[in-house]
């Protein structure tokens, strides 16, 4: 959910995971452990991440936070996390800035797998991104796999969903704390309430308003 809906302290709180702070890193990370421990995602699975718009490889080891996420995870699940397989052509536009036909495209065959490295047949792959609005991009990724892996099996992991609309009018969080008014539009349904500062607070927030 955007600044402009209003106060939501959580989707403040993926920014904040975007931007590496370590709170907020850690909270995230240790949620997605926790509830992808559950899935029962192979052993030895390879983990990628969706590049942002100026990456065209992740460099190793990779700095970013879903790099931290991705590695955290690999070493949970027993997986190994490979951001390097992942390449684009060429940078994008931030696909936030795009309308759903520019952004299908925008990243139309841009992604495509690294072959120089040895990788058995039919493998699995977790892909991960922060947030997922239209799909555009993951779409793009498992593409990209697809072409090399036609028998692949891929899972898909996303801290948060958003609702869109084509006039990118209405992205929202789609959790358990927001009520549609036909008068008003979307409403917070808990009020004056803090996320706080404690690392296991911020943790059960994230369980209760995502899940």
């Amino acid at each position: 959910m955007p600044f402009s809906f209003g106060k939501d302290d959580l989707s403040k709180s993926i920014i904040q995971f975007k931007n590496g702070n370590s709170l907020d890193l850690q909270a995230w990370t240790e949620c997605a452990a926790s509830e992808l421990g559950h899935v029962g995602i192979a052993k030895d699975s390879l983990i990628v991440r969706v590049l942002n718009s100026r990456e065209v490889s992740v460099s190793p080891p990779g700095n970013t936070s879903l790099d931290y996420l991705g590695r955290i995870l690999a070493r949970v699940l027993s997986c190994d996390y490979r951001p390097m397989l992942l390449k684009k052509n060429r940078t994008t536009q931030a696909a936030k800035q795009l309308k759903r036909d520019e952004r299908e495209q925008e990243y139309s065959n841009v992604y495509f797998m690294d072959k120089n490295f040895p990788i058995s047949n039919d493998p699995t792959f977790l892909i991960l991104d922060d947030i997922v609005t239209t799909g555009t991009t993951v779409k793009a990724v498992i593409k990209a796999i697809r072409k090399v892996f036609a028998k692949a099996r891929i899972y898909i992991f996303t801290l948060a969903s958003t609702q869109y609309n084509i006039d990118l009018q209405a992205v929202r969080l789609s959790g358990y704390t927001y009520e549609w008014k036909n008068e008003s539009g979307w409403v917070v349904m808990e009020e004056n309430e803090e996320y706080g500062t404690e690392l296991s607070i911020l943790k059960d927030k994230i369980i209760r308003d995502s899940f």
